[in-house]
């Protein structure tokens, strides 16, 4: 059975599957062929699959091993602790700010031969809540410097970026802001699909369950990056966002043991599943 193609790149179906899965194994290890397996129940080709998984082993995000003619990959430490961050801060979400009149403003202004640099500095920015005001110049509500900080130190970028947090002057309308750095009627319609989807899905077996785990957590990880986490006091369509927060909630949890056991029996060696 191939599983409903979604809109994803190979890589990061791989991080989301050993997100949920592999991370909370201790030394855990995945068979590559059932990783190659379970990649092509979401359309991702053998090739594609083994190529993935080989550059995320070169990136240091994957450790591999050999056992006997079988190859085995496991998170190396720096893989955990990114996808512990990652995790945190998507069950945490939304985070409200303190003091709804504090606005931390980021600005930058890379050259041409840091590309790379500047594209992580946007995801990374993005997966924070910030939106763009224009080039180059990002903000979101409430005082975020401090993993804001965290992040340019790892991205090695703490010289060529501009961190300031502030109040907006008088006759700056803070809601003329948030309609330029976000869509926020794009996010209330994803919010609303969400929920319409999801809560009427029902796997039939652990496969099944693990398909949909993977694809719940892929969704729903992309709203920290499109939506601010604004108070509620701010949006018309609060309670569609609440309803969406708590049926990942639920059935992120709920699914939990079914999946893990559609992954260890594709994945994992019986030693470990033992």
């Amino acid at each position: 059975m191939c599983v409903q193609t979604i809109d994803i790149l190979p890589r990061d179906l791989t991080i989301t599957l050993l997100g949920n899965e592999l991370l909370h194994r201790p030394n855990g290890r995945a068979w590559s062929g059932g990783l190659v397996s379970l990649l092509g129940r979401f359309d991702v080709s053998p090739e594609a699959a083994r190529s993935v998984l080989t550059r995320m082993a070169a990136q240091g995000l994957l450790d591999r091993h050999r056992v006997g003619r079988e190859v085995h990959y496991g998170l190396t430490e720096r893989a955990r602790q990114l996808l512990c961050e990652g995790e945190e801060r998507i069950l945490a979400f939304p985070e409200y700010a303190d003091d709804p009149t504090l606005w931390t403003w980021c600005t930058y202004a890379l050259p041409a031969g840091q590309r790379v640099e500047r594209d992580r500095l946007r995801r990374q920015l993005s997966f924070l809540g910030f939106g763009t005001v224009r080039n180059g110049t990002w903000i979101t509500p409430g005082d975020r410097s401090g993993e804001l900080g965290r992040v340019l130190t790892d991205l090695d970028l703490v010289g060529p970026v501009t961190v300031f947090v502030g109040t907006p002057a008088a006759g700056t309308d803070p809601h003329d802001l948030i309609e330029r750095a976000w869509d926020l009627d794009g996010v209330a319609a994803g919010y609303r699909s969400f929920v319409d989807h999801y809560s009427s899905q029902s796997p039939r077996d652990d496969f099944e369950a693990l398909d949909l785990r993977t694809k719940l957590m892929h969704e729903y990880r992309s709203f920290p990056t499109i939506d601010p986490g604004l108070p509620t006091d701010l949006l018309g369509w609060a309670p569609t966002r609440q309803a969406a927060v708590e049926l990942f909630h639920e059935i992120w949890h709920q699914l939990a043991p079914a999946a893990q056991r559609g992954f260890e029996h594709l994945c994992v060696p019986a030693k470990e599943a033992a």
